[in-house]
């Protein structure tokens, strides 16, 4: 199915009080699935090509949708670049690779560094790379979820890109330590965050329960 006529007239279809994940899985069947470094790069391929097609169908002259784009095109070639690169083997060899999937096409990918295990011996789990389809919704904050379900310890980590820092600060992630002008340095402990619960077994969105 095209992108644009897996998202369009979502807004429309919401149910009273539904969240976005279930609106997800009730819409879309949307599943999130651990995967190898080969199988990641061949649904990153799927959603390059979907987004392509999307891009094609909009109007050029909205600046939100060629940001929305550009940064795709950007963030796709920096995941191209650190896992594919034969020196980076060591750096990479630990990570872990998601996808999100609805109705059974790729529409998120997501790049997860356990804690202890990252070339620079971070304690804490980070998220790698964040990647949707930039004409999707939700699919970016269900992979968060997914990420803090894996963590073993008390918080997650991100160096957020400038465009992703609110994305980051809704779902309850602060800034710490020196920043750059390229990246932000943010950490979650939804132990400590009013927008996470404990659900069951793990802590949840406290918007999906």
């Amino acid at each position: 199915m095209k992108m644009p006529g897996l998202f369009q007239n979502i807004l429309s279809r919401i149910q009273k009080r539904e969240s976005p994940k279930e609106r997800y899985i009730r819409l879309f069947e949307t599943t999130i699935r651990e995967v190898n470094q080969a199988e990641m790069f061949i649904a990153l391929m799927k959603i390059k090509i979907n987004t392509s097609d999307w891009y094609s169908t909009l109007n050029s002259s909205i600046s939100s949708d060629i940001a929305r784009h550009g940064t795709f095109n950007a963030v796709s070639h920096e995941i191209e670049n650190i896992y594919q690169n034969p020196k980076e083997i060591n750096a990479t060899k630990y990570h872990r690779y998601f996808i999100c999937l609805s109705q059974n096409t790729p529409v998120g990918i997501m790049t997860f560094v356990p804690g202890g295990s990252s070339f620079f011996n971070e304690s804490s789990s980070k998220i790698g790379f964040m990647l949707t389809h930039p004409g999707s919704h939700g699919c970016g904050s269900l992979l968060v979820e997914k990420a803090v379900e894996l963590l073993t310890e008390d918080e997650l980590l991100v160096s957020a890109k400038p465009y992703s820092v609110p994305f980051y600060k809704n779902l309850g992630f602060e800034q710490y330590g020196i920043n750059s002008a390229n990246t932000t340095s943010m950490r979650l402990t939804p132990s400590e965050s009013e927008k996470w619960v404990f659900s069951g077994t793990h802590y949840r969105l406290r918007q999906y329960i």
